[in-house]
């Protein structure tokens, strides 16, 4: 295995897509059944060798290769299950067609419907996320198969995976300039009003991820701006009792980041405002009260990132928010 990657250049230079089809891998699928932590070890390399021109995804879904990446997420083995997802966000980082692309996502989309266990959700979830957004039919066939499952999924592993796949293909809607469905929009909204916190968290540290990722085109500026009001109002619980309310905390930041984002949204400047004040409550972004409980690098992560988004909002100077940017920095 560890020679496997010297065989990349021969494989790009002289394996033509005939000999993929006709020998290559009707062996690997054989492979796969007898051994496939070790066949999907090596499929992942022969796979980034591969000219880039081969459509790959389509000799995926043209052979028995889909079906047995499923199986394999279906596996009692954590590598076989990392390696198959591996194999998969090679194959698809392959420019390939609107059809087979769709293809690709029904039969994802079946075997989520198959699945209970919420590893294996994950897994399918995250192959969703690893689907291209270059086609708006395939995209809004991922967010509008999912709203089901982000609606009604209590589970925050599965949730969190379930909710990047959707975000990522939701927001290429407005940053493709593509129709966008209420339905879609509605869902969205509802989720960031789930009134179990540790959900509603989800709904907001994924947008925010997702966002990192994307550039604003005027359609997702529009889209932020106009939900600016709902933002807030869902981050108030928070707001009001920060401490108590600890498993929600990165909501604020979350929107912090967002406000940071979009300059001439209503009630921006009374957000920050409420976000520094540190009298009645302890503030979400001042007080060590608050960035005290941090237990992990995704809240401290947050917490610089709102920041950051608040700092152009500091009017006068303060110890205390010098302060806080010297904790985690």
């Amino acid at each position: 295995l560890s020679n496997a990657p010297g065989l990349n250049a021969f494989f790009n230079k002289f394996c033509t897509q005939e000999d993929l089809k006709d020998s290559i891998l009707p062996s690997l699928e054989k492979a796969i059944l007898r051994s496939p932590d070790l066949a999907l070890s090596l499929s992942k390399h022969l796979f980034n060798a591969l000219p880039s021109t081969f459509d790959l995804p389509k000799y995926f879904v043209e052979s028995k290769l889909m079906s047995q990446i499923i199986s394999s997420y279906k596996s009692s083995k954590e590598n076989v299950r990392d390696l198959a997802l591996e194999n998969f966000g090679i194959a698809v980082s392959y420019e390939s067609t609107e059809k087979t692309l769709t293809t690709v996502v029904d039969e994802l989309l079946k075997a989520l419907k198959s699945l209970s266990a919420t590893d294996q959700k994950a897994l399918v979830a995250k192959s969703l996320t690893l689907i291209p957004s270059n086609y708006e039919a395939v995209s809004n066939k991922i967010v509008s198969s999912l709203l089901n499952y982000v609606a009604k999924d209590q589970n925050e592993v599965s949730l969190n995976e379930l909710l990047s796949a959707y975000f990522k293909h939701f927001l290429s809607s407005f940053q493709n300039g593509w129709a966008t469905s209420n339905d879609a929009k509605s869902a969205a909204l509802k989720g960031f009003k789930d009134p179990k916190l540790q959900l509603r968290k989800l709904w907001f540290t994924t947008l925010g991820s997702t966002l990192q990722s994307f550039g604003l085109s005027e359609q997702l500026t529009h889209f932020l701006s106009e939900n600016f009001a709902a933002f807030v109002s869902s981050s108030e619980e928070v707001f009001n009792n920060p401490t108590n309310n600890f498993k929600g905390i990165t909501i604020p930041y979350v929107v912090s980041f967002i406000a940071g984002l979009i300059k001439g949204a209503e009630g921006r400047d009374d957000f920050f405002a409420k976000a520094l004040a540190d009298d009645n409550k302890p503030s979400v972004l001042t007080n060590p009260r608050v960035y005290s409980k941090f237990t992990t690098t995704y809240e401290k992560s947050w917490f610089v990132k709102a920041l950051f988004a608040a700092t152009k909002n500091v009017q006068v100077s303060s110890v205390d928010f010098g302060k806080a940017w010297t904790v985690f920095i």
